[in-house]
């Protein structure tokens, strides 16, 4: 099934008609999601917490304006917040239909500039 994903995936044959990074939505769920699996924690013992809009929305929607602030901040400076969603895209298009073994992470990927631009 993985091949055939690969064999019929348009963004994959032909990424330059798509984004050049990830959206700061896609982002932002992503991390939004990453907080809900902590949230099942946090009393130290796993709670099942059902991620739903009703329960997550406020959270997505924080992550969302603080992201595209960062943004705004950056785009005239280093672009750090761009650069690093653009990295990330680009570890994930690597990595489509690898092998577990030949995976590399999407740290190995960022540049420690993406990480300097920000601290500034």
């Amino acid at each position: 099934m993985a091949v055939e994903i690969r064999k019929f995936n348009k963004g994959f044959h032909y990424p330059q008609y798509f984004e050049t990074a990830i959206t700061p939505q896609l982002l932002v769920l992503l991390l939004t999601a990453a907080e809900a699996a902590i949230d099942k924690w946090h009393t130290g013992k796993q709670v099942n917490i059902t991620f739903t809009a009703n329960h997550f929305k406020t959270h997505y929607l924080k992550h969302l304006d603080m992201l595209l602030k960062w943004e705004e901040f950056s785009k005239n400076l280093m672009q750090a917040c761009k650069r690093v969603r653009t990295d990330l895209l680009q570890a994930v298009r690597q990595n489509t239909m690898k092998p577990d073994d030949k995976i590399t992470s999407a740290a190995d990927e960022l540049l420690n500039d993406d990480f300097a631009a920000s601290e500034h």
